[in-house]
């Protein structure tokens, strides 16, 4: 569907740029199923990967599409827990379809996601399905805009997202949103409003017609030009199955300030009450030349099927985008250069991202977040740490059939730490070299059974040809798995890769 959106929106210029790829990867593991030490087998595979990019950033389309679909074939030819292929990619799309009234955006996305938040961990590899599933998710947002002269700007915005797993057991998932948003027009300046009204409806095969509705009232004032003190009340309703005793609904409000010093500094920072108790929320960020820096605390409501629409975590590509823009200011330019860079090092789309899985709960997740991305001369080092504790609000029965009896009080109540760091060297003007380092660790708070994972991949990539570039790779992959009882595995691996644009 979103390739027909994208389609239907480029007709009228042609200024999209599309390019074929063709990549060849083989691969030697010591541990292909990342299966215990005693039971550890090695294998050598051959992977083959046609995909393309699809890029656009004219007046009426902001385009980023990324697809690839990875075929596998073993030198051994039955292989447990490993797949045949699968797909990947990543597509966002902003078009404006009648201009200044009527607008689409619209996400796509295919990827593997974990079943369990304390089974084995697979990372940077798309043949093993151990502890994975391949998830397909896709939202479409069309909305109008209506300019009220300089006193208000009216938007009707209407959001549908599926989430499609293609196994049975798991079973799909899909939510229709609208939203009325008013806010104040250019007429406020020292008083800024905005006053939303918002109802959703998820469908999934344990709970039907599971609703949500927001109502708040926002607003701004502004002492002086850089700074604002910040007000916001409202009232929250959820009608999933609550935990006996508590409650699924109430009035909220929140209080806080804005703090922009300067372009390159923002704070801004609110606590209040929702009705899961108080609340407390904080984003700071900095920019300098060669810096940026970033942190935040977020706590919110959420579920799996609001997860794979709007993923939570540090974007790598935004937190390049900012490092790069002091020095690069052509957008076109600027987004392929971050794109180069994420697929050159395999610096993956989001940094530390603690571990979503499936679930249909709905759960209250408290986030700490904090990233840094330094440019020198000749490298890039990109530092973040996330800190989420995930308690559920649902009752049990919601998953316990997708989860059984010990999934269901591992991953119903955790807290995960994780943090990466990433290091790109340029070693000549065609080559570079590249570190990722990540470590996990994740705790289920009902029982105190803790999962740590570590992965290394150092590697040197090349431009071989104008449009060829090699890779060689080598990877170090451990960490514990189990429900009840924990076992540990270790995995390496060194993989020879040639990316070639036709």
């Amino acid at each position: 569907m979103l390739m027909s959106a994208l389609a239907a929106a480029s007709v009228c210029h042609a200024e999209l740029q599309f390019t074929p790829t063709v990549t060849l990867n083989e691969t030697y593991t010591d541990n292909v199923s990342l299966a215990s030490d005693a039971l550890a087998k090695s294998e050598l595979i051959t992977e083959v990967t046609p995909g393309f990019t699809m890029q656009d950033n004219s007046a009426r389309l902001k385009l980023s599409a990324n697809y690839q679909y990875n075929y596998f074939d073993y030198s051994d030819k039955e292989v447990a827990n490993t797949n045949k292929s699968t797909s990947t990619l990543m597509a966002n799309m902003k078009a404006s379809l009648v201009p200044e009234l009527f607008f689409l955006d619209s996400t796509a996305s295919i990827s593997q996601q974990a079943l369990s938040a304390f089974g084995p961990q697979v990372a940077d590899n798309s043949y093993s399905s151990v502890n994975r599933a391949e998830l397909r998710s896709y939202v479409l947002s069309p909305y109008m805009v209506d300019r009220l002269g300089s006193e208000a700007v009216a938007q009707l915005r209407y959001t549908y997202s599926s989430m499609n797993t293609g196994a049975s057991v798991l079973g799909n998932s899909h939510a229709d949103g609208v939203t009325l948003d008013l806010a104040s027009g250019t007429a406020f300046q020292r008083l800024t409003w905005d006053l939303m009204v918002n109802h959703q409806t998820i469908q999934n095969p344990v709970e039907s017609g599971i609703s949500s509705e927001t109502a708040s009232a926002k607003a701004d004032f502004f002492l002086v030009p850089t700074f604002a003190l910040t007000g916001n009340v409202g009232f929250d309703k959820y009608d999933y199955q609550a935990l006996p005793g508590e409650d699924s609904k109430g009035n909220f409000w929140l209080v806080g300030f804005d703090w922009t010093p300067s372009s390159r500094t923002n704070l801004q920072a609110s606590a209040g009450r929702r009705y899961f108790g108080s609340t407390y929320n904080l984003a700071l960020r900095l920019h300098s030349r060669h810096t940026v820096w970033s942190a935040s605390y977020n706590d919110t409501v959420t579920n799996t099927t609001s997860q794979a629409a709007t993923p939570s975590g540090i974007n790598s590509a935004s937190l390049l985008t900012q490092l790069d823009s002091s020095t690069i200011t052509d957008p076109g330019v600027l987004q392929q250069t971050v794109a180069s860079f994420l697929n050159q090092t395999g610096t993956p789309a989001m940094l530390a991202n603690n571990l979503n899985f499936y679930s249909y709960s709905f759960f209250r997740q408290r986030s700490w977040q904090a990233a840094a991305a330094f440019n020198g001369a000749r490298s890039t080092l990109l530092l973040s740490l996330v800190d989420t504790e995930q308690t559920s609000l649902s009752a049990q029965q919601a998953d316990s059939l997708l989860l059984g009896v010990n999934g269901l009080f591992l991953n119903q109540n955790d807290r995960q730490l994780s943090g990466m760091a990433t290091w790109n060297y340029k070693l000549t003007t065609l080559s570079n070299a590249f570190l990722n380092y990540t470590q996990s660790r994740v705790t289920a708070l009902s029982t105190d059974l803790t999962t740590t994972s570590k992965l290394l991949l150092i590697g040197v990539n090349t431009q071989l040809r104008h449009n060829v570039r090699g890779m060689i790779e080598i990877r170090r992959n451990e960490g514990d798995a189990g429900e009840g009882t924990l076992a540990h595995y270790r995995e390496n691996a060194i993989l020879a890769t040639v990316n070639i644009l036709l």
